[in-house]
């Protein structure tokens, strides 16, 4: 038992940012859609914002599109070994809609959508909005990827 806990603890300590990363994601498809649960909806997050009218609403075309997020998560130990690939796909319509999807692993299925609603962007920031709720999160692109997140917290995603 103990040794399961130190090969756990490892495994946290080497993949915070990959486990922060799906918990984000995690977050974003809960606010976005999923089962229609709001269990997310009053959590604070840098991120999440009431509704500005003040602010103009654009769509920057670079966002818009089918970007691919591919997480890859192995873990080690002296027991046990497992590598698997998941993917989930962000399409911004340049209708300013948006629409997440699971497109599975290599251990399970595709989930199918975990959500739906609509997209514009305030600077370099995307908004997402769904049922009213505003999802907001700092995007930029490097090498032909979208990079979305702060604080050291990112995601990368490929058309």
């Amino acid at each position: 038992m103990e040794t399961q806990t130190k090969t756990t603890e490892n495994f946290i300590t080497k993949n915070r940012k990959a486990l922060l990363v799906i918990g984000a994601l995690i977050v974003l498809s809960k606010l976005s859609g999923g089962s229609g649960d709001n269990e997310y909806a009053g959590a604070e997050s840098s991120y999440a914002s009431a509704s500005s009218s003040s602010s103009r609403q654009s769509l920057d075309p670079q966002v818009a599109g089918r970007w691919v997020y591919e997480q890859h998560t192995t873990t080690t130990g002296s027991a046990s070994y497992a590598s698997f690939t998941s993917v989930k796909y962000h399409d911004f319509n340049e209708d300013g809609t948006y629409v997440f999807t699971d497109g599975g692993s290599s251990l399970s299925a595709p989930a199918g959508e975990l959500g739906r609603g609509t997209w514009h962007t305030e600077g370099r920031v995307i908004v997402m909005v769904r049922n009213g709720q505003n999802f907001r999160v700092p995007y930029q692109f490097s090498d032909g990827q979208l990079v979305m997140g702060s604080g050291g917290d990112y995601y990368h995603m490929h058309r």
